[in-house]
């Protein structure tokens, strides 16, 4: 557990309701670091029950595809540990990348990816000596919110499409 938590350590799309619709669009920071390159919108629509996401690829071709719930197999959520040497680092701070796609019914291209949410993470201690031995570390954590955002997503996109969660 963090002692501090905040927005500003996590970057992942901006996620609002506009009438019945659930809108995610490129948040500003990802759309500041990559120039306006990558900008992405995804409107998930109950009424119609369809997912449209439109993109714009190199910032003049615009991308449209729709997604119809019935063509929908699953909500395809993962997590995975970025941090540098994350694997030979026994106590380290995780840096986190959380990916929200969609399995299709499609065998050509049984998937479409999102979105994704990553930041920095928590402490991580998987070394032999117990956690108040790196109290340092452990008392002044600091992580994003980029767990609880993306999990919001998913499950409001679950319970908009009554599909299941499975990893990608």
């Amino acid at each position: 557990m963090a002692l501090f938590v905040s927005r500003w350590l996590s970057f992942g799309p901006r996620v609002s309701r506009e009438g019945d619709r659930l809108v995610a669009v490129t948040g500003w920071k990802v759309w500041l670091l990559s120039l306006g390159l990558a900008n992405r919108r995804v409107v998930v629509d109950p009424e119609d029950r369809v997912v449209r996401v439109f993109d714009r690829v190199l910032w003049l071709f615009p991308r449209k595809r729709r997604f119809t719930f019935d063509h929908i197999r699953a909500i395809a959520y993962g997590h995975s540990d970025a941090a540098a040497f994350g694997g030979l680092n026994l106590v380290r701070d995780s840096y986190d990348f959380f990916t929200v796609g969609l399995k299709l019914h499609d065998e050509r291209d049984p998937y479409r990816h999102l979105f994704r949410f990553w930041g920095d993470g928590s402490f991580v201690n998987d070394g032999p000596m117990p956690d108040w031995w790196y109290w340092q570390e452990y008392l002044w954590d600091a992580e994003g919110t980029q767990e609880s955002e993306s999990r919001h997503f998913v499950d409001l996109l679950y319970r908009m499409t009554k599909t299941t969660i499975e990893p990608p």
